[in-house]
């Protein structure tokens, strides 16, 4: 049987849906993990590798430019060699990044990186398209266990990297290492998915650039693509300067640290309850409109009241970052064709991960312009307007297929 709504069979059963259940949780678990295990250990790789505090912010901006710059190649990735042995090749990228990378001297340490943020950025475009593939009917229970194995992975690595530099033999190098040994795991599952020979498995048929072209003229996409980007610059601005304002404002490093740690750990249940509610209620404007009160509610409280209730203010930034499992689920749920979304995937992460690299960088320029954290907090609280009138124009009812003609028609 077919599952009406995408022309797919139904989602498989049995031990196949297991596998395939373990390659969506093993590659979000790799999406994230060679960025955010970094930060924690920056001040060992300057001093291992030499590296200037100009290096080092060249360092913690390449995520976001480099996850812009190539998501963009995953089309023609999947194009090329089908969706099953794209993910295969894309693993393998990270695995030889990750490994690698501790263990070269500073050209070739970026490089790797370069190196594993590319598989990185093309598996963020094609994981929602193999949920799509396999799970056609259970959309929202798949891209729940996605992103909060996302949230998983981004978080898990700013917690522990530290310990573990401490705890193995090498120090920071081994610690940096020690994720290849999840990227090496999601290796395994997907040679056993590209084993079964699965038809779903198959070649995106649309050219990359023309389909993501298509793509760029649909209203929707474009309105997605704004709402992914807007909530992507706010995410970053937070993980990377949201302690710094919190130890200005007369906070401690230790408890401006466990601020930050409530932002980003709200990615977890986030993951857990956005894509259900996305899936679930018929009209999402309420929630957006909440979710960008939210954020207005956390950059105006530390503009007037930082250290009265910080944990308020990171709890409401936190909340506020539910879009970006929203963002990612309306990915697939406002597509229709798989070679669409894989479209709208590319489109609107590529995006959305240019905002989040120049957003940090802005905000730091105001800062230094304006010489405090008044007119950054204000800029970032008026953006929350922004965030709710892209987020509903996103999730209001229609699909990107209707605004595409011919090239929405399953083959």
């Amino acid at each position: 049987m077919t599952s009406p709504r995408f022309g797919l069979p139904k989602s498989p059963h049995g031990a196949y849906a297991w596998l395939l259940l373990s390659a969506v949780a093993l590659l979000a678990l790799n999406l994230r993990a060679g960025a955010t295990s970094i930060g924690p250990l920056l001040a060992e790789i300057q001093a291992g590798l030499h590296l200037s505090d100009s290096g080092a912010g060249i360092l913690t901006a390449l995520p976001g430019f480099v996850f812009a710059a190539t998501g963009l190649f995953a089309v023609a990735v999947s194009t090329r060699f089908g969706l099953h042995r794209a993910l295969g090749l894309i693993m393998s990228a990270v695995f030889i990044g990750l490994a690698a990378r501790p263990f070269v001297p500073l050209p070739l340490f970026f490089a790797f990186t370069i190196l594993c943020l590319a598989g990185m950025a093309m598996g963020n475009v094609l994981a929602p398209v193999f949920v799509k593939l396999h799970f056609p009917n259970r959309i929202g229970a798949m891209m729940t266990l996605y992103t909060t194995c996302l949230a998983i992975g981004a978080t898990i690595p700013t917690a522990v990297s530290q310990p573990l530099a401490n705890l193995l033999p090498g120090g920071w190098r081994s610690a940096l290492a020690f994720w290849a040994i999840f990227a090496l795991c999601a290796m395994a599952v997907l040679l056993a998915v590209i084993v079964r020979r699965d038809p779903r498995g198959v070649r995106i048929k649309a050219r990359g650039s023309s389909l993501i072209g298509a793509v760029a003229r649909s209203p929707k996409a474009r309105w997605i693509s704004l709402f992914f980007g807007l909530q992507s610059m706010n995410a970053y601005v937070q993980f990377g300067w949201a302690a710094q304002i919190y130890r200005d404002a007369g906070l401690d490093p230790v408890t401006a640290g466990w601020m930050l740690t409530i932002i980003a750990g709200m990615g977890i249940p986030g993951g857990l309850i956005a894509p259900v509610l996305a899936t679930r209620l018929t009209d999402l404007r309420p929630l957006v409109l909440s979710l960008s009160a939210l954020l207005a509610v956390g950059y105006l409280g530390l503009y007037f009241l930082p250290t009265s209730a910080p944990w308020l203010w990171a709890l409401a930034l936190g909340i506020s970052g539910f879009c970006f499992p929203l963002t990612i689920t309306l990915i697939s749920i406002r597509s229709r064709h798989v070679d669409v979304t894989a479209g709208l995937s590319a489109f609107a992460q590529s995006i959305g991960y240019l905002a989040a690299g120049f957003g940090p960088l802005i905000i730091g320029v105001l800062v230094d312009v304006t010489g405090g954290w008044q007119v950054p907090l204000i800029v970032l609280t008026c953006g929350a307007v922004g965030l709710a009138i892209a987020g509903i124009n996103a999730s209001a009812p229609g699909d990107v297929d209707d605004d595409l003609g011919a090239i929405a028609a399953p083959r």
